[in-house]
């Protein structure tokens, strides 16, 4: 039996929460925007300055980091209004008896975010 403790976590912000792996590139998406649409990204309310590239709606940042955790806000062009918001948490994957578990406890808690229940999920 694999015994995993998962920290579940709420967001005062309504945005949508995106988990992922330290060390990969990442893709968000800005809402259901069509593949030409012109967006502007933005981090905690200032400009993305991650290694990244910019596909259409996509951003796809390279190989986060914990620093890349925060809240993305895209915003179509021209007209500048916001069309969503993730909240972006990246983690790692730990090694535990019986195989690879992915493992998210390790968020550390920032400014929206308020550390909640335990859940035990058990194989």
């Amino acid at each position: 039996a694999i015994t995993v403790m998962l920290t579940l976590c709420s967001v005062s912000s309504g945005a949508r929460i995106q988990y992922e792996k330290i060390g990969c590139d990442v893709t968000m998406q800005c809402g259901s925007l069509d593949n030409d649409a012109s967006v502007t990204w933005k981090v905690n309310g200032t400009d993305v300055k991650a290694r990244r590239r910019e596909e259409g709606p996509r951003l796809i940042l390279m190989e986060v980091n914990m620093s890349s955790n925060g809240l993305y806000s895209c915003f179509q062009n021209p007209d500048g209004q916001r069309r969503d918001q993730i909240n972006l948490r990246i983690g790692y994957c730990e090694l535990m008896s019986g195989g690879l578990v992915g493992v998210w406890p390790h968020f550390l808690s920032h400014s929206g975010w308020v550390m909640g229940k335990t859940a035990q999920l058990t194989r």
